[in-house]
């Protein structure tokens, strides 16, 4: 058993656990969908990075480049028709998920309601600038549920493809395959570029070390000079017996 609720979704006005509830904070609210999204849906689906959207940006790339991974943002909409049918069958399928766990941090948040919608556009426009908040905004509220993988390139994160949640599993699939490759090659370059760097800081530490062990040993000559005049002096004044 998958573990889905098959009586998911609820008839319209049916009394339902929301995913998320306005008024909470970010990271109360992350944990809530992960909870509700477990009592519909079972525990087979992509690990949720517990945390702001901003915490899920570290986790991906803020790490040294073998462990940088794309991120995918997923917003989620209990209003979107394909919403149900997109979680338990795309991302709660054990190839899907243990493929995004491998190969992408996830984050997750809700959009049913207008003021979280309002929320994530808003972080969207702080993150990724005003381009980046038009790029989601086309898609919210009417054509939820989205994946967005965002990428960084350049020390400046990027949204680099957007699924809509009418896409086929294998469809999908392939074009995460075609994203974890080009973000591959990207981060072969970047691993290069800091492997160069640290190369040069190396050197420029070995470089400086240098100079100071011969400050040192100059001042230890001059020390030594020092004394040998000191020994001198005292000796001219030693008088004859």
């Amino acid at each position: 058993s998958s573990g889905i609720n098959a009586e998911w979704p609820l008839r319209p006005g049916s009394a339902q656990r929301p995913l998320m509830t306005v008024g909470k904070s970010a990271e109360e609210n992350v944990m809530q969908f992960l909870q509700v999204f477990e009592e519909r849906y079972g525990n087979v689906h992509p690990a949720f990075h517990i945390g702001t959207l901003k915490s899920a940006l570290t986790a991906a790339f803020n790490v040294p480049a073998d462990l940088k991974r794309p991120l995918i943002v997923f917003l989620h909409s209990d209003k979107a028709l394909t919403g149900h049918l997109f979680c338990s069958q795309v991302i709660c399928s054990e190839s899907m998920a243990g493929y995004i766990d491998q190969h992408f941090v996830m984050w997750a948040y809700d959009l049913t309601e207008r003021r979280l919608q309002q929320q994530i556009l808003t972080e969207c426009q702080s993150i990724f600038g005003y381009s980046g908040r038009q790029q989601v905004e086309m898609y919210v509220p009417d054509k939820l549920p989205l994946m967005i993988v965002i990428t960084k390139v350049q020390s400046a994160p990027q949204v680099f493809a957007v699924f809509q949640g009418d896409i086929s599993p294998d469809l999908l699939m392939a074009q995460l395959i075609d994203a974890v490759e080009n973000y591959n090659q990207t981060r072969s370059i970047e691993k290069a570029a800091e492997l160069e760097q640290e190369q040069r800081s190396r050197l420029r530490e070995l470089q400086e070390q240098e100079y100071l062990d011969s400050l040192q040993r100059d001042r230890e000559k001059d020390e030594m000079k020092k004394k040998e005049k000191s020994t001198d002096c005292d000796s001219a004044l030693i008088p004859l017996l």
